[in-house]
């Protein structure tokens, strides 16, 4: 055996660590807020190891169009990838190679495509996300709450609940980004990481990562890709955020009009319906200049005082007693069903499907205030899916309880 592949197959000393001591350094780098990300540390290859123990923890095992899965490489086979890759890397010479495509069910109804990648690429692009996150989560703004640390459609949902009730702001303004991944401007994503990043290096790794298996590909960042959440974002960022922040609307002189982003779903709270037409008619003009549009192109407000109603991040939000209230969508429904479909196959498991009824009760908690009739309709779902002997109906009542009880708090004290 050549020494070149001696030691690419043998571990090296370091990797007698354990994968926790790897994860609390990574975690100290992210709790850093002036790090300043470069390729070497990306590209140690202890760190992607870490990286890789993390994905395979927490990740599924569903291959790439390599068809190598987590459980089909060895120690020393892990160690000759990860290598390979921070040599490549370190030389500026890393592409990621074909990507798998899935479609997945929306909960909102229709399919989204996922690019699934090999694993080797999935962890370099694990690895960026992490080394650039701390450096540019500063850039956001209050309004946005997806794909940031401690931010979810949870705060969002709160945040708009407070804002609604103390401002008296009753008319909501939604809209969804039409295709927002797949219609994004590589070269202006990449642009709006160079006013961020410095590192010539850095950069072109990302640009490697956004541009996939093809270098010349002009439009569409991968969603299945661990960074494209990230670079999504910062595009967003600039294309409507900054935007949405520094502008005063006629109806509120002096005052932006509340906005919240998560993802590519957007919200405008507003006094009237003239200003949420005004508000959605900015913001798809906003877009259009980054070459993106609105789903509703624009969507028309909605007036809750009228007795209407908005579903929005998979829940239904409507009026009552000069309060915001929430009730489960169609989408949160769908969902539901979804997860216990999957609890079904390759055989019924009921402990999967316990989890997934709790989990989806933990993510619906503001829209569980009726309790009984909630876990009524939910234990009915497992029963047509075969399980009719999960949990008591008490514990997935008290669960809802529970759920409800973080929502209001979060949304009196958050």
């Amino acid at each position: 055996m050549s020494d070149y592949v001696h030691n690419l197959l043998v571990p090296p000393p370091w990797a007698s660590k354990t994968p926790e001591d790897w994860y609390r350094q990574r975690q100290a780098r992210r709790r850093d807020p002036v790090a300043v990300p470069d390729i070497e540390k990306v590209a140690a290859t202890e760190n992607l190891a870490a990286v890789w123990d993390a994905l395979k923890s927490t990740a599924g095992d569903g291959p790439g169009p390599d068809g190598v899965t987590f459980a089909n490489v060895g120690r020393g086979e892990k160690y000759a990838l990860l290598r390979e890759a921070s040599r490549k890397l370190l030389a500026g010479t890393y592409h990621p190679g074909p990507s798998r495509k899935v479609k997945i069910p929306k909960a909102s109804g229709g399919f989204r495509t996922l690019s699934v990648r090999n694993l080797i690429d999935r962890v370099v692009a694990r690895a960026l996300l992490e080394a650039v996150s701390p450096a540019l989560e500063p850039a956001f703004l209050a309004g946005s709450h997806g794909f940031r640390p401690g931010r979810s459609r949870l705060t969002l949902l709160a945040e708009l609940t407070r804002q609604a009730q103390s401002g008296g702001y009753w008319v909501i303004a939604s809209d969804d980004v039409r295709t927002a991944f797949d219609t994004v401007s590589v070269a202006e994503a990449l642009a709006v990481h160079r006013r961020r990043l410095a590192s010539s290096r850095l950069l072109l790794t990302i640009e490697s990562v956004l541009r996939r298996d093809d270098p010349a590909r002009a439009v569409g960042i991968a969603q299945g890709c661990p960074y494209s959440p990230l670079a999504l974002n910062l595009y967003l960022h600039h294309a409507h955020d900054e935007f949405a922040q520094s502008h005063a609307p006629g109806a509120n002189p002096g005052t932006p009009t509340p906005w919240y982003r998560y993802a590519d779903n957007l919200v405008y709270l507003c006094r009237d319906v003239q200003e949420g037409a005004e508000a959605l008619r900015r913001s798809a003009s906003w877009l259009g200049a980054a070459g993106l549009s609105l789903k509703g192109d624009p969507g028309v407000p909605v007036d809750l005082r009228n007795g209407d109603q908005v579903e929005l991040l998979g829940l239904i939000l409507y009026r009552k007693q000069n309060q915001l209230r929430l009730k489960p969508g169609a989408g949160a429904w769908r969902g539901l069903k979804e997860a216990l479909g999957r609890a079904v196959h390759p055989r019924p498991d009921p402990a999967v499907a316990d989890l997934a009824i709790k989990g989806w009760i933990a993510a619906y908690g503001p829209a569980l205030e009726r309790c009984e009739s909630t876990v009524e309709r939910i234990l009915d779902l497992a029963a047509r899916y075969g399980f009719r002997e999960l949990m008591p109906a008490e514990t997935y009542r008290v669960e809802c309880g529970k759920a409800f009880q973080r929502w209001i708090e979060s949304v009196h004290h958050g």
